[in-house]
């Protein structure tokens, strides 16, 4: 699957190819936080950190219970988008980020 090619090419520090398959796994399975979350770790890896936030974004709509690990992801990515209410300590209404 997309999922194991890209997690060998991770394991093998090839983060340009494991991006190429975890967005591929994305679009076959996009309800899945967890492809998600791999695919913002390989955008981290390749100092992609606008694309990262933006995925770590769509994963928390996806599943409102990954933003603990949403705000605790990489302090680059934080600053980049800072004004990004799921970034911000405070509660998270369920299904949806915060918007006021």
């Amino acid at each position: 699957t997309q999922l194991e090619i890209a997690n060998v090419q991770r394991r093998s520090n090839k983060f340009d190819e494991a991006l190429v398959y975890f967005s591929k796994a994305v679009e076959l399975e996009s309800d899945n936080a967890m492809y998600y979350q791999n695919l913002g770790l390989a955008c981290e890896k390749m100092k992609l950190n606008d694309r990262a936030a933006a995925v770590y974004e769509r994963m928390a709509a996806i599943d409102p219970g990954t933003t603990p690990f949403v705000r605790a992801c990489a302090p680059s990515v934080r600053r980049r988008r800072g004004s990004s209410p799921i970034f911000e300590d405070r509660p998270i209404r369920a299904g949806r980020a915060n918007t006021d």
